[in-house]
C-alpha cells in the first residue's frame, strides 16, 4: 500500500537509508525532499521513500538480471547537487547483436545523434545528463535492428521521455557495467514482436483485418539499408575546412561548387535510405551558401519543410529538413 506523505514530514530513502525532510508533493507521484547535509531539495519518487519510524533499510536492489536494449543512469560525483547529474550508457544486456541509431532531444531540438554497432554485452556512453537538462524535456529516440547471419532483421522504433524517476528508480543489476544502477529497458528482445494470429476461420480473418485493408489498399515496401542507415550522420557541416584539406589553393566558386556538390550527394543518400530529419550547418558569413542550399530544397520534390531558425549549438547557421 503506498504511503502518503505531507510537508514537513520526516523520511527515510530506502534505496540508500539517507534521512532528510519532505518540503513538498509534486506530480507523477514525486516528492521534494532535503536530505539532512544539503540546503536544497530534490525529487524522488514515492515508492523508494517511507516514514523515519518505518523499519529499517529496504533492499538495494529491487530488480536484477536485465536484459534487452537498455538505458543505464549512472550517477556522478554529487549526483543530487545542482551541478551534478548522469552518466547515461546504452547497454546490449543480450547475447546477440544489434546495430542502433540514437537521436537525443533537448525541448524538442536535437542535441546529439550516435549511430553503431554493438555486439553482445557491449556498451555505448551516450551524452552527460544534468538536473538542468531535466527542466528541458529531455527525450530519447531509439531505433534498432538485430543482426541475422545474412544481415539484419526487422527493426523497431520508441521515443522515452526521461523523468527523474527514471533516474532516481530502484537499482538493477547491470552486468556489462558490473555494477548496480537505475535503468530502463527500451526493447525487452532485439526481434521485433510479431502480431498472434486470432486464429479461426478465413471468415473470420477477413472480418479482423478488412478495416485496415480498406485504409492502406496499397502496400508500401521500404528498401532501406539497416546498416547503411545506423552508419549515415543526419548532420553536414559544410564549412570549407571540414571537407578538404585542399581549401586554401580553391578560388571562392570553387568553393562553393564544392560545397554544393557534397550537399547534393548527401541529401539524395538521404533520401534513399528514408532518413526523415537532417540538419545542414552552413554558416553564417555573407549567405551566399545558404541562398543556394534554400534554393535546392524549395524546389526539392522530397523536401517537406525546412527552417532556419535559433539552435542552441549553431545560433543561425544551420537549417533542419524534413524529408518525406
Amino acid at each position: 500500500m503506498d504511503q502518503q506523505f505531507t510537508k514537513g514530514q520526516r523520511i527515510r530513502l530506502t534505496l540508500t537509508g539517507e534521512t532528510g525532510t519532505v518540503t513538498g508533493i509534486q506530480h507523477d507521484g514525486l516528492v521534494q525532499v532535503r536530505l539532512d547535509g544539503l540546503d536544497f531539495s530534490v525529487p524522488v519518487a514515492s515508492g523508494h521513500i517511507e516514514h523515519e519510524s518505518g523499519g529499517g533499510k529496504a533492499e538495494t536492489s529491487q530488480k536484477a538480471g536485465l536484459t534487452g536494449l537498455l538505458l543505464v543512469f549512472l550517477p556522478q560525483e554529487e549526483a543530487t547537487s545542482p551541478h551534478g547529474g548522469w552518466q547515461i550508457n546504452l547497454v546490449n544486456a543480450n547475447p546477440a547483436g544489434c546495430l542502433y541509431q540514437l537521436r537525443w532531444l533537448i525541448d524538442g531540438v536535437p542535441a546529439v545523434q550516435h549511430s553503431g554497432q554493438l555486439r553482445g554485452g557491449e556498451v555505448a556512453r551516450l551524452p552527460f545528463l544534468s538536473w538542468t537538462d531535466l527542466n528541458c524535456n529531455p527525450r530519447v529516440e531509439v531505433s534498432c535492428w538485430p543482426i541475422k547471419d545474412k544481415g539484419s532483421g526487422s527493426g523497431q522504433e520508441r521515443t522515452l521521455r526521461i523523468r527523474p524517476s527514471m533516474l532516481l528508480g530502484s537499482k538493477s543489476v547491470i552486468d556489462s557495467l558490473n555494477c548496480e544502477a537505475p535503468a530502463v529497458v527500451i526493447f525487452s528482445s532485439l526481434e521485433k514482436p510479431v502480431k498472434k494470429s486470432s486464429g479461426g476461420s478465413l471468415k473470420d480473418y477477413t472480418r479482423e483485418h478488412a478495416g485496415s485493408l480498406q485504409k492502406d489498399p496499397v502496400r508500401k515496401v521500404s528498401l532501406r539499408n539497416p546498416e547503411a542507415l545506423a552508419a549515415f550522420n543526419p548532420e553536414l557541416d559544410l564549412h570549407i575546412e571540414a571537407l578538404t584539406d585542399r581549401h586554401a589553393r580553391m578560388s571562392g566558386s570553387e568553393k562553393l561548387h564544392y560545397q554544393l556538390s557534397r550537399f547534393d550527394q548527401w541529401l539524395d543518400k538521404a533520401i534513399r535510405l528514408g532518413v526523415p530529419r537532417l540538419f545542414v550547418i552552413h554558416g553564417l558569413g555573407k549567405g551566399r551558401l545558404r541562398e543556394e542550399i534554400f534554393a535546392r530544397l524549395q524546389s526539392h520534390p522530397h523536401v517537406l519543410h525546412y527552417r532556419n531558425e535559433y539552435h542552441h549549438r549553431y545560433s543561425f547557421g544551420a537549417t533542419e529538413i524534413l524529408l518525406d
